[in-house]
Parts: structure tokens; sequence; C-alpha cells
């Protein structure tokens, strides 16, 4: 099920050098008995503004507009350089990032001008948070380097924040080494400061990246760091957050009691708080762990006050989830609990339709194209239930197009995010390459003696620097063919061909008036391709899962083709199925090959899939006792719908890039089989993949 989850914050994004960070209040009834246009009602305006900042900040626009206008009347250049600095930081929290660079710019020629590094310093800060939030990483991590370029030197103290904000922009590119070297960097400053709460933010970070790479025992650790470092420290909002990250964790490990504990105590938490946000996603997390449970009478209990909320903040991408979870326990429910909730048992399929039909209208809304495909999963199902299958087959259409817009989607940002980084270094090298060169100029003016070393190192750092970003680039391109195998490998397993004739055979059954093989073979129909879509969004998968899909296919063709073949599945007992892990779709061409060309052609056809273990690794084999090969192409060469598989050629492809990436020798061998007479009886195709195991 989907998890609502926290997200890692930019860090903190401060002006606190120009804000006395006044109880607001007493600094408004300040300002209404001061009425003289001078330095200290400047500096009320614009403690004031920063202050309305997190409480309202529309009302802190007015005060920074105002504050701005008043420093320029008095000629006040750094005030108004400070003035334009929180107008920016309330026009960020509004949203309006354009407008936000716009004023954050001006603050800096400001600063620069009159030479205040520390102010220029902090407005780069901003000024990355900004980019940040706009997605422009590259802009971020320049305004973050040039910012830190000071606090290094001068302000070791805000260097923590700076870092903490570069790891996460590295975190979000999915370099996660780089992360975890800032991270570090950050947790080190903090520590040595006595910056409890800091410390606290930056662990609890380091805990979302852990459990991102599924290194769910360190994930813990630093969570569970972050959490008593926030109790110490008094801060609830902390300590809730920590206890729901903690419940991810145990919730994504299957230790469903412990996950509902922690969520029970971060709902608390945040009940006695008002975070409403937070109570709603608590309230869902609850929910869905119930239904994995199928307590569903519990379920139900956390719905309504979570449907509230959603309504009331509306947020449309985590209420469409909530009403698809609450569509699916309409219909796993048994009657009892149904009825409990006023509902008959005859209503279940009506209701969860109505729920899911409103979710789907939400998700379009909210843009989200990974709800949308959930929730036509679940509809299909549902019609399926309900021996509809003609709206089971037209739900089910519009996910594949979706699937697909998802995959696409997610490889043009790993590839973006490569980009990316690969802009960065190459900047950062001619950076470097110019601060070398002037410091050459330098020293050959001081010492012209030292002229050539100093040369013959900047052309050593270049050179090194250049060859970095030369892999950088490799890996980008290289990660970019993967992206392109892994979409045709997934195009491959649902080729045209079997989906139309899939679909062509449901068809038939359903004008025959069978309905019982109608939806016996529309119910394996859905289940394989909710398999194959899931599947799909791995690099590995169990082989248990794989296997699963395998055979599902297998069942589909038997039907389609009327029993004229059979098959048999033998698996090595040294294989432990649920904890061996490969990639998705490897096996399903070589069977598609052997049905197609080989047993299709026979009234007694037989496919045998064999895996066994050898050392470190995994032989699968398939073999059938078809007509081999050369004939196989003279039955075909003819033929008005000529196929032709690409799935071996996909295949061999991905396995040179598990060769380049794992440095093992995956291979395929094909042996054509000979009878006494040396006649053709079938081919042999063999597998070999690295054995692998998930713990």
């Amino acid at each position: 099920m989907r998890k609502i989850l926290f997200l890692i914050g930019f860090g903190l994004i401060t002006n606190a050098c120009f804000s006395q960070q006044k109880e607001l209040d007493s600094l408004l009834n300040l300002l209404s008995n001061h009425s003289q246009e001078d330095e200290t009602k400047f500096n009320l305006l614009n403690d004031i503004a920063f202050d309305y900042c997190d409480i309202d900040p529309s009302k802190g626009l007015q005060m920074s507009t105002r504050a701005i206008a008043l420093a320029k009347k008095l000629n006040k250049k750094l005030d108004e350089a400070k003035a334009y600095s929180t107008q920016g930081v309330n026009l960020s929290r509004l949203g309006e990032d354009s407008l936000a660079t716009d004023a954050y710019k001006k603050s800096l020629q400001i600063f620069q001008q009159s030479g205040d590094e520390k102010g220029a310093a902090t407005v780069l800060y901003n000024l990355g948070e900004v980019s940040f939030n706009h997605g422009d990483y590259f802009n971020a991590l320049e305004y973050l380097q040039r910012s830190s370029q000071y606090f290094e030197k001068k302000d070791k103290e805000f260097l923590e924040n700076v870092f903490n904000a570069t790891a996460t922009i590295y975190y979000s590119l999915s370099n996660y080494n780089k992360a975890l070297e800032y991270y570090f960097k950050a947790l080190h400053i903090s520590e040595s400061l006595g910056h409890s709460v800091t410390s606290a933010t930056i662990a609890g970070n380091m805990g979302i990246l852990y459990e991102e790479i599924k290194e769910y025992r360190k994930s813990l650790e630093w969570h569970n760091k972050a959490l008593e470092l926030y109790k110490k420290a008094g801060n609830k909002n902390g300590v809730a957050t920590e206890l729901e990250g903690i419940g991810n964790i145990y919730d994504r490990q299957q230790d469903s009691l412990k996950a509902l504990h922690f969520y029970a105590k971060a709902l608390e938490i945040n009940r006695s708080l008002g975070n409403k946000k937070d109570i709603a996603n608590n309230l869902t997390n609850i929910s869905m762990v119930y239904f994995t449970r199928k307590n569903y009478s519990a379920a139900f209990r956390y719905f309504p006050e979570a449907v509230k909320i959603y309504e009331e903040l509306d947020d449309k991408t985590n209420f469409s989830s909530l009403l698809n979870i609450i569509g699916d326990t309409y219909v796993n429910s048994p009657n009892e609990t149904l009825l409990e909730n006023g509902v008959g048992p005859e209503e279940r399929y009506f209701k969860a339709i109505e729920y899911n039909k409103h979710a789907f209208v939400l998700a379009k809304q909210a843009g989200s194209l990974s709800n949308q495909e959930k929730i036509l999963e679940s509809l299909s199902n549902i019609y399926v239930k309900q021996k509809n299958y003609l709206l089971a087959l037209e739900a089910f259409k519009q996910i594949l197009p979706l699937h697909d817009s998802i995959l696409n989607n997610k490889k043009k940002e790993d590839i973006t995010r490569q980009e990316l980084l690969y802009d960065f270094n190459k900047k950062e090298v001619f950076s470097t390459a110019e601060i070398q060169r002037q410091r050459t100029v330098k020293n050959a003016m001081m010492a012209g003696g030292g002229i050539l070393l100093v040369a013959g190192l900047v052309t050593f750092i270049f050179y090194k620097r250049r060859h970095y970003a030369e892999v950088q680039k490799t890996e980008a391109e290289f990660k970019a063919q993967v992206a392109s195998l892994e979409m045709k490998a997934l195009r491959a397993q649902m080729n045209p061909h079997f989906i139309f004739n899939s679909l062509h055979s449901i068809n038939k059954y359903m004008l025959d008036n069978d309905k019982e093989n109608a939806s016996q073979y529309l119910s394996k129909f859905s289940n394989l391709m909710r398999l194959i879509l899931e599947n799909s969004r791995e690099q590995e998968v169990s082989l248990e899962k794989d296997l699963a899909s395998l055979e599902l296919y297998l069942q589909l063709e038997c039907m389609r083709f009327k029993n004229t073949f059979t098959y048999t599945i033998d698996i090595d007992p040294a294989i432990d199925c649920e904890n061996t892990l490969i990639p998705p779709m490897l096996l399903q061409p070589f069977v598609e090959n052997s049905i197609i060309h080989g047993v299709a052609n026979k009234k007694d056809g037989l496919i045998k899939i064999k895996l066994y273990k050898e050392k470190n690794l995994i032989h699968c084999v398939v073999e059938d006792n078809g007509v081999g090969r050369e004939k196989a192409v003279v039955l075909e060469k003819g033929a008005e719908n000529k196929r032709r598989s690409f799935g071996i050629k996909i295949t061999q492809e991905r396995l040179n890039i598990i060769n380049q990436l794992k440095k093992v020798r995956s291979a395929i061998d094909v042996l054509d089989l000979k009878d006494e007479n040396n006649n053709p009886r079938g081919v042999r195709i063999e597998l070999s993949l690295p054995y692998e195991e998930a713990f």
C-alpha cells in the first residue's frame, strides 16, 4: 500500500542576524506607540515582517514593503538590503518564488556593493532555498557553494545550515554518497556547537536517506538518535515526526504491531499540537496497517476524521489515496463489518466504485499519475468481481498508457539529475581552474621560480577534474541506456500481439456465453498485468514474484491454445525463491519463443522450465519438444503476420548491462536438440545469472 511519508526539509532559512525575534504582539504594540520615521521604526517594521513569515506572510509582505520605503526615505542602504531580504522570505512562504528571487537579488546587490559579506552570504543561502523549491538544483548548489565560502572562513556556526541544505539537494539528485558526506559535515558542526534541534533535524534526514536505500537498521539508528535529541530539547513537532518515521520503517519491514505503536504515539502528540495535516497522515497510515492486517473493522474507525481533515485542507493527492483505500476496504470487508458501518453486503461494490471514482477525479486534478494508476487497477478488479468484463477491460486499457508515462517521467528525471550533476561538476572544474590560474599569476609576480611547479599542479588538477566530469557524463549516458532497455523490456513483455490475442480470447468466450472461462481468463490476465507493472518498477525482484508472473502467462497461453501443450517448473531445493533476487522479466521472452516458434504447431507440446544453483550462479533452463529452429523458420516464412521476437535480443543487452554493473559473466546458451536419428526434437535455452540473496 502507498504510504504518506514526511519529506526532508531544505534546512533553516534564516534572517536571524537581522531580526531580534521578539514576541510579535509586543513589537506591534511598540510600533503603534512610535510615530517618528527613524531607525527604530525601521527595525520594528522589519522585525514584525520577519515574525509574520510563519504566521501570516501576507501581512509580513505588507510590513516589509513599508520597511523598504522607510529605508529608502532614510537613505540607509544596508537597512534597504535587510528589508528586501525579509520581503524575499515572506514571498517564498507565499510560494511566489520568482518574486522572492527578485527581492533577494536586490538585497544581494546592495550587500555586495556595501561590502557586507555576511549579509551577502545569508542572502545567497536564501536564494539557494528558492532555487531548490523551484526544482533548479544546479543554481541551488551554486548559491550554496558561494555562501559556504564566506561561512567556512568567518562564521562556522551558520555553516551547519549550509551543509544540511547542500546534503538535501544531493539527496534529491539521488547522489546519496555526496548527501551523506554533507550530512556528516553538518552534524559534526551542530554537535560541536551543542545545537541539539539542528542535530536532530540532520539525524532525521540521515534516517530518511538510509530508508530510501533500504538500510533499515541504520535508518532506525538515526531516527532514534533524532528522537532522543528532540525529546531532550522539548520539541514536540520533531518528536512526532520521528515517531512517524520509525513507524514507516517498521511498516516497510512488515512489523505491523510496532508500526501501529509508533503511529499511535505520533498521532497523540499531533492531536495535542493541533497539526491537522499530520493528524490526517497518521490516521491514514494507521488505517492502512489495519487494512493490511485484514482488520477492516478497525480501519473503518479511522476513515471519517481523516476524510474530514483532507476535505478542509483541500489536499487532493493524499485525499485520493485515502478514498482509494476506503474503496478497497468496502470490497474486502466481511458482511458483518459492512453491516456495522451501515452498508448492506449487496452495496459493497457500488460503494467501492463510488469512492474510487471520486478518488480518480481528485488524482487527475492533482496530476498524480501513480494514484490514477492504482485507482484504475482497483476499479478494474471490482468490475471483474461484478462480472462486468467490458468495464473491467475499459479500466484496464487506461492503466497501460499511464504506467508508460510514469516510467518515462521517472527515467527523464533520473537522466535530468545526472545531467545536472554533470553540468555542476563541469562548472566546478572550470571555476577551480580559474582560481588556480589567478593564483599562478600572483605567485609568478611574487616568485617567478615557482611558476612551473604551480602550473604543473594546476594542469594536474584540471586534468583530474576534467576526467571526473567525463566519467560523470559516461555514467549518465550509461544510465540512459539502462532506462531505455528497461522500457524496451517492459514493452517486449506486454507486446501488442499478446495483449490483442488475450482480449480476443476473452471476447470469444463472451460471445460463446462461456462466462466461467471468460471470468477465469480475465482474472488471470488482470493479475498478470498487475504483476508485470509492479515488477517493472524494480531493478530486481524476488524469484518467487517473477515465477508467479511467468506461471500466469503460461496458464493464459495454455487456455488460448486449447491445452495443446503442457509445462513443468522444477526448482532446485537449494534456491530460496522468496529470498533470491533476479532482474524482472528475463525468462518470459524465452518461454514465449518456445510456445510460438516451438510447441504451437504440435498437439502434445511440452515446455520444461528448470532452475538450479551452481556455485555463485543460478541457471535458468527453458526446454521444449517443438519443431526446432530450422523448421520453425520454414513454417513461419509464408505467414501473413510474420512475428519476430525481440525479447532475446533485449535480454542479451540487459545481461551486458548487468555484467558491466556487477562485474560478472552472465550468459545465454542456445542448443538445438536432436533425437537418435539426428532429427530436430526441440530447443534448449540456458540463462546463467549471478546468484544474489536479499538478506
